[in-house]
């Protein structure tokens, strides 16, 4: 039995919760050899109908995903500090 036999063998009793261990051994051994082993994800039919219908921008850069958020989330003109010092405020009676 060769050693990719053996190894398909025991992964196979291995029960599926642990399963996640061996991808993780796997993925650092490939690192090691200059391989990439990390899997091709491709959305279904059902995952890109739901990209579509959300007109989620298809561009990888959080620039990309902040200019489809302005206007959907409240511009309250707030520095942090100033957000942050409102509710301390509010939950504890304190200011800084």
């Amino acid at each position: 039995m060769s050693n990719r036999e053996l190894a398909k063998n025991i992964i196979d009793r291995l029960p599926e919760d642990k399963m996640i261990f061996i991808l993780n051994i796997l993925e650092n051994i490939g690192e090691m050899s200059g391989i990439s082993l990390h899997p091709e994800f491709t959305p279904n039919e059902e995952t890109q109908n739901a990209i579509a219908d959300k007109e989620i921008p298809n561009g990888n850069s959080v620039d990309d995903i902040l200019q489809h958020l302005t206007g959907i989330l409240p511009d309250t003109g707030k520095t942090l500090e100033e957000y942050q010092e409102e509710r301390r405020q509010e939950r504890y009676g304190i200011t800084h």
